[in-house]
């Protein structure tokens, strides 16, 4: 290789050209095959979901940070009837 050239290492998965730059420091790594983006109302309707009328997590809504992750009560029963619906 001639002096004064820049060597790039491509990316895997999007085989861009990755730049090495000395002042960026990692501070985590994202696994983009596991790594999504969902509704803010998920965070509720998975929650709910865990609760049942019987069991150990009955009361498990009454405990819900609710002011931080919203209210969402169509959207889980929107997604309780899908579970239904498609087992």
């Amino acid at each position: 290789m001639a002096d004064g050239n820049q060597s790039d290492k491509a990316d895997g998965e999007t085989g861009v050209p990755q730049k090495k730059d000395k002042s960026i420091q990692v501070s985590s790594i994202i696994d983009w095959e596991t790594a999504g983006w969902y509704p803010e109302s998920w965070e509720f309707v998975k929650a709910v979901s865990l609760a049942s009328q019987r069991g150990p997590l009955r009361d498990w809504i009454g405990f819900l940070p609710t002011d931080a992750i919203g209210q969402y009560p169509v959207e889980y029963s929107i997604d309780n009837l899908l579970a239904q619906w498609l087992g």
